[in-house]
Formats: structure tokens, C-alpha cells, sequence
């Protein structure tokens, strides 16, 4: 499978959209709302939520840029 049928397949896009608006709303929003609120208990869950949202792609990056330069360096086509 190439970077282009992975990347257009349903999904990923499925991924995609869960990635960057429920995980968003569910982990990192209405914890927070809570806790300014004062309805829910202080944690770090909205916290550990961010970071691991921010930091997710770029993992995510890293694993497909290893991924296609191997499958490349096996087709024999340059990158």
C-alpha cells in the first residue's frame, strides 16, 4: 500500500476526524469546563490530554516518513 492509497483510504480519515474533534471535546474540553466550573474533581487529565494531542501527529509523521523510506529504498525509487 503507498502514502497516497494509506492516507486517502476511509479510514484514515476515520482516524482523522476522531483524532482532531472528539479526542479534543472529550478529553481536553469538558474536563476542562468541568474543573473551572468546579463541577468535576481537579486532575491533570485535560493536561496529559493536550499533550498527547499535540504530540500525536508528529509521531505519527515520524512513523510514516521510516515507513515510506523503507518501502522506497525496496521499490528502488528515489524519494
Amino acid at each position: 500500500m503507498t502514502r497516497e492509497q494509506l492516507l486517502s483510504s476511509w479510514w484514515t480519515r476515520i482516524i482523522v476526524f476522531l483524532w482532531m474533534i472528539v479526542f479534543p471535546f472529550i478529553f481536553i474540553l469538558l474536563p476542562g469546563i468541568e474543573m473551572f466550573f468546579g463541577d468535576g474533581e481537579q486532575s491533570w487529565t485535560p493536561v496529559w490530554a493536550l499533550i498527547v494531542w499535540m504530540l500525536g501527529p508528529w509521531a505519527a509523521s515520524i512513523l510514516l516518513k521510516y515507513a515510506g523510506n523503507g518501502q522506497n529504498e525496496q521499490s528502488g525509487t528515489p524519494d
